[in-house]
């Protein structure tokens, strides 16, 4: 028998040794219930939809939550109306104080603050999201106002196991630096010396990470090294967010990782095929062992939260298995990174430089550049490129609107962010290594065709 059936969702951990009391625990996704697009929160059916009626919008999947022993969940926004923006590149999320209403209603016990938006409103966003949290008893961990603070692990004792929970996130703006405020980094180093300092004091430990790159099938090789680093310092069980798609599971040295669960409440324009598809972990145990788990798929709707059913749930488990397949072996999820990042080169990084370079530039200036750029081009091919340049370059600052320090100021952070955050420069280095081997052999149909499924390259 297979640990792992992907008929039913089931996975089949047990042991010899396994002994003590049965208690589980679920880990939830994304939780930012709106539109990411939405400009005013009170015209979002998603938003309203849960805060009507919040058992309904869970639907299915908040009975499973509910009857959990304990359940996490990733806090993917600000609540409160307290600081202001900071300039980052990507939105800033944040939901009126009155949200948490939809935290509480499962119940979580646990909320995770390390990733790209605990901090979208700086430290009085920070704080203030987390004093509501606590004024209706749901831990947090993962951010603080300092290193040491936001590296503090959540412990916990459920049917007598002790049980410690780390959390850690690239974090992109969010990241504390110099120990200063913000999120718990991706510094391996630093997190496997972390769990294996709490593999001796604990029953069982949890590292939950938010991470990688977005609506790709398979992780990026350096999450991929990292989540199995953790099992092999002796996490229990590692679970990831963040790519905003489910991405696989895998067994390895008889420890569970999932790698991205997806979304939970966060209706996002559909992307992907799955980027409104996501599925939840409820990890099973007897004492200290893992004994099983289960994946409990759903789909994510404007109005809330639907259980995967009939063949949609078998279509579902089927895509999963094919992206857990390439797990286990490293070659492989390589290659899917690889293949990746030559057709993101082709299609997204022009893309990418020139609304870069619009931010950056005043209009003159882009011109200018661009056609310096072309300027040994003295062809007619040249001159229409230069013409176009000048079209281009108008256009771009037509989407400026006359804010220009703030247009300039969010490009530098865009820049900064590309080199700063593995999720991008690690896709950057890919993408120009594979260009520079003049002797590349073609990417496998397999590689090509799963991204392809995935939609991971967004039109």
């Amino acid at each position: 028998m297979t640990p792992i059936d992907w008929q039913s969702g089931t996975i089949d951990l047990t042991s010899d040794t396994s002994t003590g009391p049965s208690w589980s625990l679920v880990i939830a996704g994304d939780w930012a219930p709106f539109d990411e697009h939405a400009r005013f929160i009170d015209l979002n059916e998603h938003f309203q939809a849960m805060m009507a009626d919040p058992r309904r919008f869970y639907g299915g999947v908040g009975e499973v939550l509910r009857d959990a022993d304990f359940a996490i969940v990733n806090l993917e926004c600000v609540l409160g109306d307290a600081g202001r923006p900071v300039t980052k590149d990507g939105p800033s999320f944040r939901l009126p104080a009155c949200a948490v209403k939809g935290l509480v209603t499962v119940p979580f016990g646990l909320a995770c603050l390390a990733n790209n938006h605990s901090m979208d409103f700086g430290a009085e966003g920070f704080v203030r999201t987390r004093q509501l949290l606590a004024e209706r008893d749901i831990a947090s961990l993962g951010a603080g106002l300092n290193g040491q603070e936001a590296r503090r692990p959540f412990v916990t004792e459920i049917e007598g196991v002790h049980v410690v929970v780390v959390n850690a996130a690239e974090g992109e703006e969010g990241r504390s630096v110099n120990d200063g405020p913000g999120v718990v980094g991706l510094n391996q180093p630093g997190l496997v010396r972390q769990i294996a300092g709490l593999r001796c004091k604990a029953d069982v430990v949890v590292a939950i990470l938010h991470a990688g790159r977005e609506f790709v099938p398979v992780p990026p090789p350096y999450v991929f090294r990292l989540y199995r680093a953790l099992v092999e310092a002796g996490a229990d069980l590692v679970v990831g967010h963040h790519p905003h798609v489910p991405q696989g599971i895998e067994i390895y040295q008889g420890r569970l990782i999932v790698y991205s669960l997806g979304n939970l409440a966060l209706w996002m324009p559909d992307y992907s095929p799955f980027a409104r598809l996501g599925y939840v972990l409820r990890a099973n145990f007897g004492g200290a062992e893992l004994t099983s788990a289960e994946i409990v798929p759903y789909r994510i709707q404007a109005s809330g939260l639907a259980l995967l059913k009939g063949d949609e749930r078998t279509a579902f488990l089927t895509d999963l298995a094919r992206a857990s397949s390439v797990l286990v072996d490293p070659s492989k999820v390589e290659m899917v990174w690889t293949a990746y990042a030559d057709r993101w080169l082709q299609q997204g990084l022009t893309e990418e430089l020139i609304a870069m370079s619009s931010l950056l530039l005043e209009e003159a200036d882009l011109r200018a550049a661009w056609i310096r750029a072309l300027s040994g081009r003295r062809n007619v091919w040249g001159k229409l490129a230069r013409r176009s340049v000048r079209i281009l370059a108008g256009l771009a600052a037509t989407f400026t609107d006359g804010k220009s320090d703030q247009c300039q100021a969010q490009g530098a952070a865009i820049l900064r962010n590309r080199f700063a955050t593995l999720a991008h420069s690690e896709l950057y280095l890919a993408a120009l290594q594979r260009k520079t081997n003049l002797d590349r052999e073609p990417m496998p149909v397999w590689a090509l065709d799963l991204i392809e499924r995935w939609g991971a390259l967004r039109t």
